[in-house]
């Protein structure tokens, strides 16, 4: 007798999840129907164990491996069902080891690669899957497994460098946050109370900083949850096409993020497009896979764009010149490899110019955030600190007279 995952409602209106054993789904129904649950959902365990691993995702240093090892042993002559029996062995992450079994187990059912890849499309992106099955079809997976681990390596580098650059001006910014939060709620009231009930006059630089902690004081609650509010509201939005799209063009027009954050974009998009075309992929599926690799709405936005003009009979380099977001660099490189031939070998180049400009690039924004995040903390602190000395002046001068 098939078991069944149920989720269902309660007379008291509580949400409950079970396993139930029945010969059908009407039968489920019927049954809870029989102890007062509302049935909402049912699916098979095995229906359940499918849609689970569908949204299953993996970090990017356990797919490096996966893909690294995979390309190793089918290099060496290793026949696929043993290069993935053999990789099984290796791995260490929980997910990833049901994942590789998973496939293994599929591929010795008779299933291609790629076809048992998309058991789990979260794991591996389309395009990892569309460039594995343009491999397979043409014959070249070994090369397509190396250009994949090699493309996945570049963007975990490029997270990498820019996380790391990015730590210590977030961390120098939460202090010197926390350092003004303690400064406005917690010193300052104690001490503009002596101030005030000595009943000298205030400076006006102290009347601004009383005024500021006396707002942040009877409104830091209600600006701590419009906080809160806006970060939830730019989640939400990025849930949708317009939202994404605007949020981008917001940071592709800020000055020094800006053109970092265009270049990253342009980047990870050629590096797929390149993939995918020395895969064999067509020019069109290989331009609508990319498109989502770049992880900018607005880049994607142009390169819909782009295909549409290309389905007009546009060559590739002048519809991709009609961008807005694409780095001008781009659409020449494309124009040169049309002419010579080799495409491949243009998309190369861009992506190790662009390797090289995303490293320099993050090094500027952070050799500019740093000395600016001193300079503010050090006149907000100094502001702080001189309306604060300013009455004591003249708290001295009354004592002694």
């Amino acid at each position: 007798m098939p078991t069944y995952k149920v989720r269902a409602v309660s007379q008291g209106g509580k949400t409950v999840t079970v396993r139930h054993e029945a010969a059908s789904e009407e039968e489920v129904s019927t049954q809870l129907a029989g102890r007062g649950l509302t049935l909402a959902r049912v699916l098979s365990v095995a229906q359940a164990g499918r849609a689970a691993r569908k949204n299953w995702t993996v970090a990017r240093r356990p797919l490096i491996n996966f893909t690294e090892k995979l390309q190793i042993l089918y290099a060496a002559g290793v026949p696929l069902v043993e290069s993935l029996h053999e990789i099984e062995r290796g791995v260490r992450d929980p997910r990833m080891l049901a994942i590789a079994t998973r496939v293994r187990r599929e591929v010795e059912e008779g299933k291609n690669l790629s076809e048992a890849l998309e058991l789990f499309p979260r794991a591996f992106p389309e395009a990892y899957r569309a460039a594995v099955h343009a491999g397979e079809q043409s014959g070249a997976l070994e090369v397509v497994l190396q250009r994949l681990n090699a493309q996945i390596e570049w963007e975990q580098g490029i997270r990498s460098s820019v996380r790391q650059a990015l730590i210590y001006p977030a961390f120098l910014l939460a202090a010197v946050g926390g350092l003004v939060v303690f400064l406005f709620t917690f010193l300052l009231p104690r001490l503009m109370k002596v101030f005030i009930e000595s009943k000298i006059d205030l400076p006006g630089p102290t009347k601004v900083v009383v005024a500021i902690s006396t707002f942040v004081q009877s409104r830091g609650l209600p600006l701590l949850a419009l906080l809160v509010v806006l970060v939830v509201a730019l989640v939400a939005a990025r849930r949708f096409e317009r939202g994404r799209r605007a949020i981008d063009l917001v940071l592709l027009n800020l000055p020094l993020i800006g053109p970092l954050l265009r270049k990253v974009a342009s980047a990870r998009f050629i590096a797929t497009l390149k993939t995918l075309h020395d895969a064999g992929t067509p020019i069109l599926s290989a331009l609508l896979l990319s498109r989502d690799a770049a992880a900018n709405a607005c880049l994607a936005a142009d390169i819909d764009h782009v295909i549409a003009r290309l389905e007009d009979g546009v060559p590739l380099a002048q519809a991709m010149a009609e961008s807005r977001h694409v780095e001008t660099l781009v659409p020449k490189m494309i124009a040169i490899g049309e002419k010579s031939g080799a495409l491949g070998e243009a998309l190369e180049h861009v992506v190790q110019l662009y390797d090289r400009e995303v490293q320099a690039g993050t090094k500027r924004l952070i050799s500019c955030a740093e000395p600016a995040i001193l300079l503010l903390s050090g006149c907000i602190v100094g502001f702080v600190v001189f309306a604060t000395v300013l009455p004591l002046f003249r708290l001295f001068g009354a004592i002694k007279k």
